[in-house]
């Protein structure tokens, strides 16, 4: 098989039909939106301004945007009303919208103080950098800057000073699509077999895999992996893979995951007595190399793409 096949690049409305979802929908979830009336504003009595003077010395740089004041009790356009509206006050001065609290700042909703340091203000994307890689072979999906083929020394990207990293992992040799996050809680919601978020490959082998192999490799095949750790010994298993899907792409093969074993693509092939020559992500969770220039380029994501990360995070997609 031809070894430049990564120069082939498949065509690109090809790649934009891999944008497949997750069964789930991207319709905003109705329990999220609600519109009916908040069951009341009141909060606990409010704090002496002896206190709030205190508190303001834990001012942070950035603070929290006014609208997530309401989370407890009203939805996103709900709150964004509360504003608009001129219902909303910060310190006894009107709040514009976009505007930033921060602790010990009174906040009051048509005169009555709102506690909203005790509400549940859940994290948002806002908050956070969301980046997609065109990663190159021989380099590293780490953050061990002791290593100089780290993958943090590929991903320069102006304008994101926080620490990113890379949400799962390409072995070295293998290239192509590699999400990069500073919100911890993405690698959480879409790694796993229980997750259900697919992955696609390219997959080049060592020569032509037959029918009957492929149905087997749909069906799922036993592998070894580490489940765990005990006291630095590794601790290994056999379970077959989950059903996948494997279709031809000319000399090469097309494979989606939905659960993301250590090499698992190596190792399926090898039970098979294939080796695996070339390997290359196309596709992760509807994310696509779309838009990048070519192997060690980066971009952060689209609103269609950050869409998507907001569905697997569970936030209301506007």
């Amino acid at each position: 098989m031809s070894s430049s096949w990564v120069s082939r690049a498949v065509p690109l409305g090809y790649i934009s039909s891999l944008g497949k979802l997750p069964t789930c929908s991207l319709r905003r979830n109705p329990l999220l939106l609600s519109t009916r009336p908040p069951s009341r504003y009141n909060a606990p009595p409010h704090k002496s301004r002896g206190q709030i003077a205190t508190s303001n010395k834990a001012t942070t740089s950035q603070g929290i945007r006014i609208n997530k004041c309401f989370t407890g009790f009203a939805s996103r356009r709900e709150s964004d009303n509360f504003i608009t509206e001129e219902r909303v006050k910060i310190n006894g001065t009107i709040a514009a919208p976009g505007a930033r609290v921060n602790p010990g700042d009174e906040v009051t909703l048509d005169g009555r103080i709102i506690d909203w340091e005790r509400l549940t203000v859940q994290p948002s994307t806002e908050n956070f950098h969301y980046v997609k890689h065109w990663k190159r072979e021989n380099i590293l999906c780490t953050t061990d800057q002791s290593f100089a083929n780290n993958i943090l020394q590929e991903v320069q990207l102006p304008g994101i000073p926080d620490r990113v990293f890379p949400v799962g992992r390409l072995d070295e040799s293998s290239t192509g699509l590699i999400l990069l996050t500073s919100d911890g809680r993405l690698p959480n919601v879409v790694l796993g077999a229980s997750k259900q978020w697919t992955k696609t490959y390219l997959v080049t082998t060592d020569r032509w895999v037959s029918d009957e192999d492929l149905v087997s490799l749909r069906e799922g095949i036993v592998i070894n992996t580490v489940s765990k750790r005990d006291r630095g010994v590794r601790i290994k298993h056999s379970a077959a893979t989950l059903p996948c899907e494997i279709e031809r792409h000319e000399d090469d093969l097309l494979v989606t995951l939905r659960e993301g074993r250590n090499r698992q693509i190596r190792k399926m092939f090898g039970a098979l007595g294939y080796t695996v020559e070339m390997l290359h992500r196309i596709e992760f969770m509807g994310i696509t190399l779309e838009g990048l220039g070519g192997p060690g380029d980066s971009c952060e994501l689209d609103e269609r793409e950050m869409n998507l990360v907001k569905l697997a995070l569970g936030e209301t997609i506007e």
